[in-house]
């Protein structure tokens, strides 16, 4: 027979255990110095979450622990609740099953442990009789309740249970009867069956005539109804094992088998961590001690793995902590009364040994401390479930704090200018409109100026023009031979300078565009739409370069025609077409005449001045510089054409030549004045043909070029204003894009601010309401764990 070692219970004090966080107000166990009372220390949980942690393993439960904080930041919110949300379902529906197991008046005792621990042999050892299967090889397949059999009529038998939910006593069709005998056959019909319960008389039950009171049955006390689950080994197979843990909520207390030759495995380990957050006690018993030659070296072995794996339980290790052999206690007398006269009743002398130590203590935890055995357990799970309610609570509570203050901080900046854009908005329409009207008054007045001016000149056939890319001069006269090319190529010189002023104008017109749009795009873009990052995006990026204004752009389209039609030989350009003007300009509308080598209107102002009206100073300072030749010429030119001259002016006229021819004298030098009249004035014309040419088809062409005769009383359209309306109409669209996109940019850029301000606003108030519900969550928290800490056991 082995002796309990005495080192067992002289070891105090040597495992301190940790206390809980300082956010959390709940111990891991309460009430101990009720029964325990070397236990008055708190015991802190196995984990810092000990019932509602997240169940994220990779691999051992420790290494799950240990990497718990490193896989949490990889999971998104809503992943995290998710799971938090299972735990809760979870608590909810064990804190039932406790107000169950509470309620109910008997009590259970779970016998589990690894594989060939000795489960079912320390079940027939509290018992006294060989009930439960054993073998070298594990044989327990199937939960296995050993009940009192008064509590069937006084019948021993086994009850094969298929669906334990639905099993009744009373009604036979919810299980199968088999003799107790073959409860190793039911054992072997694992697909079957679910569940076994097993009626039978405990050895030491009191025989008649005896007081149960000083019974030592362990189902049959007279007190409590006691049952004994033998449940499969831990790691049998999976689903074996998910049961046993399902069970827990269904037991007041556990007893753990543990074989001396092996110690704890992976799987008890398991098993304790997490039957430490509901009981803080567990009874632990190291089987086959006997077998065990370094009994000292098992001893501290196994004292470390319990001290890690139940705090509670190794702080009470004399009542808890059991080193026996079982098997030198099963007896396999079947009578009662031989039973009931062992020595552990009737020799009190004798000195008890380990087992009958392990038996009294499971005794009296069961029965002498119910309140222990039924309350202590719902309690703890109450206090740490509150402590793990607590630890959320706070830790939410500086987490919604953080996202309130980077949520102030983030409204902070988006408030001013959200609240700037909407003030400025007016201020945009009124400064691109600004921008938009000063360029194009600029450019349709300078353009308007410079072509009028460059027809003027045209008009007095003349090509010193400021121009950019016209002719400096007209072409060189040939001669009288060439007169006739030489009028063409005046007339294409012409039309070439006003085709350069109406480009130098377009010209003019792009650069000032091109200051618009700088204005537009970058002044008033700097000046109201809030900066981006110091990193701009890609697609920022992109938008920024399609925003390139290119000058080269504009007016593309006529100069592309204006190519054509020179490609043909044709110099044109000057008209406008349909351009919803009701006019078509074209510089073909005419041809050099054989009238375009007489300056008529000018012969007419010469004649004007021989009749005393006053002419323009351009024309008299043409005049003096003339010979008297060529004045008598002009006059005898402004006689013929009466038509220019006018009725009474040519009947004067025709009155004093008859007046004179009437005379002999008169006649005489007729002739010779006539002929030498013809002469000057053929002379007259031919010296004048340089200057008369130009001017003939200047003026042609800008009759051409002039607006026709209408009733309407809309203003005539003239070339200049023509081509000044045009250009300022292009000028107009490309500033009202570039205004379009800095509308749009402000738009998008308003509508972003008050996106990002009702978002961020929404987030404050999220984290107001928040910390307001964690705060009265805290409350009523605390007000609870103070409820469940007053309950003294």
């Amino acid at each position: 027979m082995s002796v309990r070692p005495a080192s067992i219970r002289e070891e105090e004090g040597d495992a301190a255990a940790a206390g809980r966080p300082d956010i959390v107000r709940a111990q891991s166990t309460s009430g101990t110095d009720t029964f325990l009372p070397k236990s008055d220390v708190p015991v802190a949980p196995a984990h810092p979450l000990s019932i509602l942690s997240l169940d994220l393993k990779m691999g051992h439960p420790s290494t799950s622990t240990a990497q718990l904080p490193a896989l949490i930041p990889s999971l998104s919110l809503s992943t995290l609740a998710q799971l938090l949300s299972r735990r809760l379902s979870s608590s909810v529906g064990h804190l039932a099953s406790l107000r169950t197991r509470v309620l109910d008046s008997s009590s259970r005792v779970l016998v589990t442990g690894d594989l060939n621990a000795g489960k079912s042999t320390l079940v027939n050892a509290l018992l006294r009789r060989e009930v439960m299967p054993w073998d070298q090889q594990p044989c327990t397949t199937v939960f296995c309740e050993v009940v009192d059999a008064g509590a069937n009529g006084g019948r021993e038998e086994l009850h094969a249970i298929r669906d334990l939910e639905k099993y009744d006593r009373a009604d036979a069709q919810t299980f199968d009867v088999y003799p107790l005998e073959q409860v190793y056959d039911v054992q072997e019909m694992t697909g079957e069956y679910h569940f076994v319960k097993a009626y039978v008389h405990d050895n030491r039950a009191p025989v008649d005539g005896q007081d149960e009171d000083a019974s030592t049955s362990f189902l049959k006390n007279g007190l409590v109804d006691i049952s004994l689950i033998d449940a499969p080994g831990l790691n049998r197979d999976t689903l074996s094992t998910t049961a046993l843990f399902a069970r827990q909520s269904e037991i007041d207390v556990i007893v753990f088998v543990v074989s001396a030759e092996n110690h704890f495995t992976l799987s008890a380990k398991e098993f304790l961590w997490n039957a430490s957050r509901e009981k803080a006690f567990v009874f632990i018993v190291v089987n086959k001690w006997g077998g065990i030659r370094d009994k000292a070296r098992c001893m501290r072995i196994v004292g470390e793995q319990i001290k890690q794996l139940s705090p509670a339980t190794w702080e009470n290790r004399a009542e808890l902590v059991h080193f026996v052999d079982a098997a030198e206690h099963v007896d396999d007398d079947a009578d009662p009364a031989a039973a009931s006269s062992s020595p552990a009743v009737q020799g009190e002398s004798a000195e008890p040994s380990p087992f009958d130590h392990l038996e009294q203590s499971l005794r009296s935890f069961v029965l002498l401390k119910r309140s222990q055995s039924k309350l202590a357990p719902a309690k703890h799970y109450l206090l740490n479930l509150l402590a793990d309610l607590s630890t959320l609570a706070s830790a939410n509570v500086i987490a919604a704090n953080e996202e309130l203050a980077n949520a102030l901080r983030e409204l902070e900046r988006i408030r001013p200018i959200h609240e700037r854009l909407s003030a400025q908005r007016d201020e945009v329409e009124e400064g691109v409109d600004r921008v938009e009207e000063a360029v194009v008054d600029k450019v349709k007045s300078a353009a308007w100026s410079r072509l009028d001016r460059a027809l003027s000149f045209v008009y007095d056939g003349k090509t010193s023009l400021d121009s950019f890319e016209g002719p400096a001069q007209l072409p060189p006269y040939p001669g009288l031979f060439g007169i006739w090319e030489w009028a063409s190529d005046v007339k294409k010189t012409l039309v070439r300078a006003l085709e350069a002023e109406v480009r130098a104008a377009e010209d003019d017109a792009r650069a000032e565009t091109a200051a618009g749009v700088k204005t537009v795009m970058s002044d008033l873009g700097d000046k109201y739409l809030p900066e981006v990052g110091e990193q701009p995006t890609a697609e920022q990026q992109r938008q920024k370069a399609a925003r390139v204004f290119r000058p080269e752009v504009m007016f593309a389209k006529r100069r592309r025609g204006v190519g054509r039609l020179a490609a043909r030989g044709v110099s044109t350009g000057l008209g406008l077409g349909a351009a919803g003007l009701g006019v078509n300009w074209s510089a073909t509308d005419f041809n050099v005449s054989f009238f375009d080598l007489f300056d008529l209107e000018r012969m007419s102002s010469h004649s004007a001045v021989l009749r005393g009206r006053p002419q323009p100073k351009a024309i008299e300072d043409d005049i003096v510089e003339k010979g008297t030749i060529v004045g008598l010429g002009l006059g005898s030119v402004g006689m013929i054409g009466s038509r220019l001259i006018g009725i009474r002016g040519t009947m004067s006229s025709l009155t004093r030549i008859i007046e004179v021819l009437g005379s002999k004298q008169a006649r005489k030098w007729a002739g010779p004045v006539i002929g030498v009249l013809t002469i000057g004035l053929v002379v007259y014309v031919i010296v004048d043909l340089p200057r008369a040419i130009p001017r003939n088809i200047g003026r042609k062409l800008a009759l051409a070029l002039s607006p026709t005769t209408s009733d309407s009383s809309a203003q005539p359209v003239t070339f200049a204003s023509a081509h000044s309306d045009r250009i300022s109409r292009e000028v107009r669209k490309v500033l009202r894009l570039a205004g379009w996109d800095l509308r749009e940019r402000f738009r998008a850029a308003l509508d972003k601010s008050a996106a990002e301000r009702k978002e961020v606003e929404g987030v404050v108030a999220r984290a107001e309401g928040a910390l307001e519900f964690l705060i009265e969550f805290e409350h009523n928290v605390k007000t609870s764990d103070e409820a469940v800490q007053a309950i003294a056991l």
